[in-house]
């Protein structure tokens, strides 16, 4: 399996996710019945948020089930795109998107230019100056 086929959330998470990927593989890797491995169906992003989507469920470990918890949780507070995890927001329109300022005014903007950003640790809402 091509790890890159089923991840679909950009770089500044992958330390978010790669240590889940690796516990998964250890586990899988120890059986050969199919019916008892995790498999990973999906890495993406839905609403801001890191979702680590595995194929049989009932096979999670509790340390592997609560790893994924925590880091779904982390993602909130790590710019999906650079992974900072200081001056970090959202956007408040269009989608939504956990990321920096630099990277919301480097990346959303360009194609968005009339996104919302929200910071975090100041609750103060941002959008590009339309003068």
């Amino acid at each position: 399996m091509t790890v890159s086929n089923i991840i679909h959330c950009e770089k500044g998470w992958k330390k978010l996710y790669k240590p889940i990927i690796e516990m998964i593989f250890k586990h899988d890797d120890r059986y050969q019945d199919p019916t008892k491995k995790i498999g990973i169906k999906g890495i993406k992003e839905v609403d801001g948020a890191l979702v680590i989507e595995v194929v049989n469920e009932n096979n999670l470990t509790s340390e592997i089930r609560d790893e994924i918890l925590i880091r779904e949780h982390d993602s909130l507070n790590i710019c999906e795109f650079c992974g900072a995890e200081n001056d970090v927001g959202t956007t408040m329109n269009n989608d939504y998107k956990t990321c920096c300022k630099e990277c919301w005014e480097d990346i959303i903007l360009v194609t968005n230019p009339n996104s919302i950003w929200k910071d975090y640790s100041t609750n103060k809402f941002y959008q590009k100056n339309t003068r």
